[in-house]
């Protein structure tokens, strides 16, 4: 006796990975990247790190008042970047959990 779909396994794991309604085919690729959106997030990430070392630096040279623009502005930026790069990170690398339907999309004109 088959088991019902809503009962089997396989296909509650394969419905809850790829989020396909149950009378359609599944997708036969992964849609693209948003390549854009990769390049502002590492963007993001890149500059926060940058802010952030340099506000590390003058602090030990000049003072605390000096170094909290830096600081801050390198906050502002690693924060979201670092969030979005892990995104892209594991559903590149295709990690259980991450759909491509996590991943941000922006439109840039």
């Amino acid at each position: 006796v088959p088991t019902p779909p809503e009962q089997d396994e396989e296909y509650l794991r394969l419905r809850q990975r790829y989020r396909f309604k149950p009378d359609e085919p599944q997708p036969l690729r992964p849609p693209p990247l948003p390549w854009k959106s990769v390049a502002l997030a590492l963007f993001l990430f890149l500059v926060g790190i940058f802010f952030i070392l340099t506000g590390a630096r003058v602090f030990w040279n000049l003072g605390s008042s000096e170094a909290l623009p830096f600081t801050i502005l390198g906050i502002i930026t690693f924060l979201p970047g670092v969030y979005h790069v892990v995104i892209f990170f594991q559903v590149w690398r295709q990690a259980p959990g991450w759909t491509h339907d996590m991943v941000p999309h922006y439109e840039f004109h």
